[in-house]
């Protein structure tokens, strides 16, 4: 089977793996950035 006529199901299950990882590195990245900002608060304060 050639790689341009993929199942419209395979493609899916990537394009969901792909948002899910990427909901994850942004959920990572927003609390990275609530520690420190909660850290410069305290360090402020």
């Amino acid at each position: 089977m050639p790689a341009k006529r993929r199942p419209a199901r395979a493609i899916a299950i990537a394009s969901a793996e792909e948002s899910s990882r990427r909901l994850i590195a942004i959920g990572i990245n927003c609390a990275l950035a609530a520690v420190l900002v909660a850290g410069l608060a305290i360090v402020t304060l």
